[in-house]
């Protein structure tokens, strides 16, 4: 499914190798038709999906290539919590392999982490 207004970026501050931002999730988007009906969840390929989006306003056109570690740690259900927060470290390994790690949260509440490695789309 093309998550088209799964979410909106409403605040994004980038310096090198950080990104710190805000994100709307819509909770009328059709996912949560299927991720759970009447128990809506985001889900976590979705997570992920929203860290490589984000990368992508300072990266373009990554793919991931390996997740070294991905911890889901707290549901964000979208009819409680309609805002999140995205911290992401990264930086260009020796290989040309861009070594990520972030996190969505609210603080005190983490709802996701990720450690692993983005490559550049070949052409």
């Amino acid at each position: 499914m093309v998550l088209n207004d799964f979410f909106t970026i409403t605040d994004l501050h980038a310096s090198e190798g950080k990104i710190r931002a805000t994100l709307h999730i819509n909770a009328a988007h059709p996912i949560f038709e299927g991720h759970f009906p009447g128990q809506p969840v985001v889900p976590g390929v979705t997570m992920m999906l929203m860290i490589r989006r984000l990368l992508e306003t300072q990266l373009e056109d990554l793919q991931l290539q390996h997740a070294d570690n991905v911890k889901f740690l707290v549901m964000i259900n979208p009819e409680e919590t309609t805002t999140v927060q995205a911290d992401i470290m990264y930086s260009l390994n020796p290989e040309g392999r861009w070594k990520v790690t972030a996190k969505l949260f609210n603080e005190p509440t983490v709802y996701f982490k990720y450690a692993g490695t983005f490559l550049h789309k070949a052409v």
